[in-house]
């Protein structure tokens, strides 16, 4: 899997948790619907697509499309506290089942240790195929393993 290009469905669970907020988009960044979402660190705390980058915070999945402007005017509504199906590198496996996963890009998510900067996203739930897995969205577990 790649970065998005594309606004992309995503399967959903356990959605009696779900919260929304709505974040300004960083300049001229592009989020498409169900792209995993960062905030950056930086002092202004707009949100980009999620990357593997350091001083990122992962905040949840894109729940509409936005490009940013200098301006900050542009906003984009970000959900977390469900299951979402999501892509998963080829290191994760249903042994990782309770342990945090973190992000490889705004599409993929992968393990602790095998990304440079351990952006968690949130507990690997279910394996459901070789390439994809359900991830609660910023529900963490205490193994980081």
């Amino acid at each position: 899997m790649t970065a998005l290009t594309a606004d992309a469905s995503r399967r959903t669970r356990n959605l009696q948790g779900k919260q929304i907020a709505s974040y300004v988009v960083a300049t001229s960044a592009v989020i498409y619907v169900g792209s995993l979402v960062c905030v950056r660190g930086s002092a202004d705390n707009r949100v980009l697509v999620a990357s593997d980058t350091a001083s990122r915070k992962f905040v949840g999945m894109a729940e509409e499309a936005a490009t940013g402007t200098t301006a900050g005017t542009v906003r984009c509504r970000v959900s977390w506290g469900y299951d979402a199906l999501i892509a998963l590198s080829t290191i994760v496996t249903a042994g990782f089942v309770g342990v945090n996963v973190t992000v490889g890009d705004d599409n993929l998510c992968s393990t602790a240790g095998a990304t440079t900067n351990d952006v968690f996203v949130g507990e690997f739930q279910q394996l459901e195929s070789s390439a994809l897995g359900w991830i609660a969205l910023r529900q963490y577990s205490n193994n980081n393993t």
